[in-house]
C-alpha cells in the first residue's frame, strides 16, 4: 500500500489522501469530518463523509459513501452549492467527454494531445510513443501556420491599404 498524499486538488476529497491522513484507524472508522476547498467561486463543503466497504476481487475496499446516491466512490466532488457528490451526481464529465465532439478536438490536434497525455501520465510510459506524437503534433501545427501565411499576408495587406487610405 502507498503512503502519500499527493497534492490536494481544489473541489474533490479522494479515498488515498484520507487513509493517509487518518492513518491506523481507517480501517475501523465509520466516517470523517472534510473541509473541502471549492474551484474559485464555489462554495467548500465541510461536513461528515461516511465510509462504506465495497466488494473488489478476493475482498473489500473502503470507499466514501456518495451523500446523494450512496454508492461506494473513491473521488468525490464538491458540487459548487456547499454540497458533494460523485462524478454522476455532479454531472462532473472530463476533458475528453466534454471536447471529443468538438470539430477543433477532431481536427486541430486535440486527440493527439490527449493520447499525448495519456501516455506520459500513464502507468506504462513510453517515451518513444511520446516522442513520435509529440514530433506528428508539431509537423501539424507548422503545417496549419504555412496554411495560414497566405490568409496573414492579405490581412496585413488589406490593413495597411486602409490605414494609408485615412491620411
Amino acid at each position: 500500500m502507498r503512503s502519500e498524499i499527493r497534492v490536494p486538488r481544489l473541489g474533490e476529497v479522494r479515498i488515498g489522501d484520507v487513509r493517509v491522513a487518518v492513518g491506523s484507524g481507517f480501517a475501523t472508522a465509520p466516517y470523517v469530518d472534510v473541509l473541502v476547498l471549492g474551484q474559485v467561486g464555489q462554495r467548500a463543503f465541510a461536513g461528515r463523509l461516511h465510509f462504506v466497504d465495497k466488494p473488489s476481487g478476493r475482498g473489500m475496499h473502503r470507499q466514501f459513501a456518495c451523500p446523494a446516491c450512496l454508492e461506494p466512490r473513491g473521488v468525490l466532488f464538491v458540487d459548487g452549492n456547499g454540497g458533494i457528490g460523485c462524478r454522476r451526481c455532479t454531472s462532473r464529465r472530463t476533458r475528453r467527454q466534454l471536447e471529443r465532439t468538438c470539430r477543433a478536438f477532431r481536427r486541430g490536434g486535440g486527440s493527439q494531445e490527449d493520447e499525448l497525455l495519456r501516455v506520459v501520465t500513464g502507468s506504462a510510459r513510453k517515451p518513444e510513443r511520446a516522442q513520435a506524437l509529440a514530433c506528428s503534433m508539431i509537423e501539424a501545427d507548422r503545417a496549419r501556420w504555412a496554411a495560414l501565411q497566405p490568409d496573414i499576408q492579405m490581412a496585413l495587406d488589406i490593413g495597411r491599404a486602409d490605414h494609408g487610405k485615412k491620411k
